[in-house]
């Protein structure tokens, strides 16, 4: 009930909601789901509809789990699974980058480097407000000091305004700190957009047209 109230907000306030949840197939095999509802707004400003896009995010939920699992080992087992981690890690197509509860970076994988255009090991003993300073007292900002106080993970997309791209953003909280998974999400908001404005204009001219319309 509170997950079906916060999405009716979001729908309503910001036209737009996501959420993970389980799903069955015929053989009542369940398995994990990431859905997308954007609102479809007509001429009149209110809103005539939704688009829903659903993903079988499944094997992503599995390498998630192992990773956590992972995470939360690395401090105990630092020494003797250095390469063992760094390994998976930098193998994992997502961009990775562990905090401890200062905000100071002590892991990053390759791909998170790549993502921002930095060198190898330029993450390692900085400080997040150091790297990217305008990050601080964003929702992204906000969402990991509810997750160290909640130990709640926390999910968003959000858009960076200095790297031009959209990023769909994973917080795992542990008693050490986090562990944050980031995506580029570029491409597939544009299509979400260009999806959008399609059927705005196909609404427009069905609303507008001068012919009578009957849909079987």
């Amino acid at each position: 009930e509170e997950k079906r109230v916060l999405a009716n907000k979001n729908l309503a306030d910001y036209l737009h909601h996501t959420d993970e949840f389980h799903v069955y197939k015929k053989d009542s095999t369940r398995f994990p789901i990431w859905a997308s509802v954007t609102s479809l707004i007509n001429e009149n400003g209110k809103i005539s509809g939704y688009i829903l896009v659903h993903k079988d995010i499944s094997e992503r939920k599995k390498l998630e789990e192992q990773l956590l699992r992972f995470t939360e080992k690395l401090e105990i087992e630092v020494k003797e699974k250095t390469k063992e981690i760094t390994d998976v890690f930098d193998r994992v197509s997502d961009a990775f980058f562990a905090l401890d509860k200062k905000w100071f970076f002590t892991y990053a994988n390759r791909k998170a480097e790549e993502l921002f255009n930095f060198p190898i090991g330029h993450f390692i003993n900085r400080k997040m407000q150091e790297l990217f300073p305008e990050s601080v007292n964003t929702p992204f900002y906000q969402a990991g000091l509810k997750a160290l106080e909640k130990q709640e993970m926390q999910y968003m997309e959000v858009y960076s305004t200095k790297f031009l791209i959209w990023l769909e953003v994973h917080i795992y909280p542990s008693d050490n700190g986090l562990s944050i998974y980031l995506r580029n999400i570029t491409e597939r908001k544009k299509a979400e957009t260009d999806l959008f404005l399609a059927h705005q204009r196909l609404t427009r001219h069905i609303d507008n047209t001068p012919l009578a319309i009957v849909e079987w």
